[in-house]
């Protein structure tokens, strides 16, 4: 299929949280990209996103990035529409450019025995399948694959980033089997494997095709059962699939096409002796793809290898400035080749480039009385660190400190201060501790836990549909221990200071039902527990409802009829209404919104 290019939403404002003129240097951690865009990037053929900055105010500071999570910064430099600046990925194969891997500055390819390889359309196909009648045991011999090292073993482009676990990164890679077989169920003709910079930290995940529409996808175990397959998703390998495996702290994710489909922790397969030559379970910052097992054979079409480490953007003010400071981007979708800090030129954009038509303008607000920095340093397992130490005459500790999750299931934990604790992608929990927080889940499957304190929990988006979308009935968000003192927040336009509230708000009671969509669609047809009958929730209305136990909470969007993929639906354990409200029917929209 031809590409698409990126959308971006440019419908509402992108802002970087204020900083003093004379933050110092080490405490300004600047924003991760992800956190500042994500959201308003789609792409319509599921290709990895990042953005291409076509100009910047450098007037009165310097905006830099970092492509580490923080720990090594470089200047924008002069960008444009002729030069501009791409960030976000590392476009290790892209298929549609009508080459090999190898024609491109990061792959590498080895073989053993009879294999092949051969252009496809948007694509190259792999073969180790060897033909009859030679034996089986000899056609399972084979080997061939790609890899960022090479047999030395050495880096095939020496600008390829650490895979830091504990800052977490993405590999998005896009494939088909075609034909695949083996002698062992513990092995596959195809296998993806990843490990990091600390070598006894990796993953590797077999691919099998079981039959012309279905498939198996598993982790090759360590340990006792080294190289056993373990954990496992069923899944159809025969279809092009975008895949994303995603690495924080001790564990790995892997999605198929936005959907996650198998999770588990990270190996140690350095017991592993090699058979010749480079030894890769050795090897550390390693990625390879192919057939590397002489139990299997396989015919896979490969399209695409993309990799997103933590990338930042911040602004380091001159001393003394009082005012705002900006950047100009458009979106960018990895098809054309390019990587981290590359140049590229925009002027021709939309259609079927790698550049969205629309641009936007991320703004920030630089003042002259201290304030905090940073967002408080990446989120991953243990909710990161906190925002610098208020900016020098800001008064130490900032009110509020921000934590910010990455694209993986992050765990992020406030303390005893208010916090923003940002989610992002990926199935995050958010932990808030002490202090009065304010939780934003994103995308994924989020858990809200605000702990002591009046807590906001917020649902947002660019618009209506995106912020609603954030939690449906097909994956609902979890709000736990929702108390008197809580609110929940609607932000329809990525802007905390409008607040989106429903019309009206109602209680269904409780519901029985088969499932829990069957149960939403109960409580949009009858809303209010004190008045049974036919009483539609109207658009732009909510009603709490109690479902085998446990209390939820849906609104209508704009469309009066229950929609199971765009309505809100949000459970919450655990859920104490106001005094009395557990028997209304009608509620006060102020007692649980703000």
């Amino acid at each position: 299929m031809a590409n698409l290019a990126p959308v971006l939403d440019n419908s509402g404002t992108v802002t970087l949280g204020a900083i003093a003129s004379d933050i110092p240097i080490a405490t300004n951690l600047g924003v991760s990209l992800s956190a500042l865009v994500g959201s308003l990037i789609t792409d319509p053929n599921g290709d990895p996103t990042g953005i291409a900055i076509t100009g910047a105010d450098n007037t009165n500071g310097t905006w830099q990035y970092s492509l580490d999570g923080g720990t090594t910064w470089t200047n924008f430099g002069t960008v444009s529409e002729s030069s501009s600046l791409i960030l976000g990925a590392y476009t290790l194969y892209s298929g549609l450019l009508g080459t090999k891997p190898t024609d491109q500055p990061w792959l590498a390819f080895a073989n053993l025995g009879t294999t092949s390889e051969t252009l496809i359309p948007e694509g190259v196909n792999l073969n180790t399948l060897g033909t009859a009648p030679i034996p089986e045991i000899i056609r399972n011999s084979t080997y061939a694959g790609y890899g960022n090292k090479n047999t030395t073993p050495a880096l095939v482009n020496t600008n390829f980033p650490e895979l830091d676990a504990a800052k977490g990164f993405t590999v998005a890679f896009s494939i088909n089997l075609v034909s695949e077989a083996r002698s062992n169920d513990d092995r596959a003709g195809f296998s993806l494997l990843v490990t990091t910079k600390d070598n006894q930290k990796a993953i590797e995940l077999g691919f099998q095709r079981l039959s012309a529409n279905t498939g198996k996808i598993f982790a090759q175990d360590d340990g006792v059962n080294l190289f056993k397959a373990a954990e496992f998703a069923s899944f159809d390998t025969n279809q092009v699939a975008d895949y994303k495996l995603t690495v924080l702290n001790d564990s790995y994710t892997l999605f198929a096409n936005g959907t996650q489909i198998l999770t588990g922790a990270l190996r140690n397969y350095t017991p592993f002796g090699g058979v010749m030559g480079v030894d890769p379970y050795e090897e550390p910052n390693v990625i390879f793809l192919g057939d590397n097992t002489t139990s299997a054979r396989a015919s896979v079409n490969f399209y695409q290898l993309a990799l997103q480490t933590q990338t930042r953007v911040r602004f380091q003010p001159n001393a003394g400035f009082d005012g705002t400071s900006n950047f100009t981007f458009r979106a960018w979708d990895t098809t054309d080749g390019k990587s981290n800090g590359d140049r590229v030129n925009t002027t021709s954009n939309g259609s079927s480039t790698a550049f969205s038509q629309a641009f936007e303008t991320a703004t920030i607000t630089i003042t002259g009385s201290g304030t905090g920095g940073g967002d408080g340093g990446t989120g991953g397992g243990d909710g990161g660190t906190g925002g610098g130490d208020g900016g020098t005459g800001g008064g130490g500790t900032p009110l509020q400190i921000e934590f910010i999750g990455t694209a993986a299931n992050d765990t992020l934990t406030g303390n005893a201060a208010n916090n923003l604790i940002l989610g992002l992608a990926g199935g995050d929990r958010l932990i808030g501790g002490e202090g009065d927080d304010t939780l934003v889940g994103g995308l994924g499957r989020d858990t809200y836990d605000g702990g002591p304190g009046a807590d906001v929990h917020v649902f947002a988006g660019a618009t209506q549909r995106a912020a609603l979308k954030t939690s449906t009935v097909r994956q609902p968000d979890r709000i736990l221990n929702f108390g008197p003192t809580d609110v929940i927040r609607f932000d329809f336009d990525n802007n905390p200071a409008t607040v989106d509230l429903p019309r009206k708000l109602f209680n269904a009671g409780n519901i029985r039902a088969k499932n829990l969509e069957a149960a939403t669609k109960l409580a949009f047809a009858d809303k209010n527990q004190k008045r049974r009958g036919a009483q539609p929730l109207k658009a732009l209305e909510a009603t709490f409802f109690t479902y085998r136990g446990v209390t939820h909470l849906t609104y209508n969007d704009r469309n009066a009829r229950f929609n199971p993929r765009s309505d809100f639906l949000v459970a919450m354990p655990g859920m104490q209404f106001d005094a009395g409200d557990a028997s209304r029917g009608a509620l006060k929209v102020s007692n649980y919104f703000g």
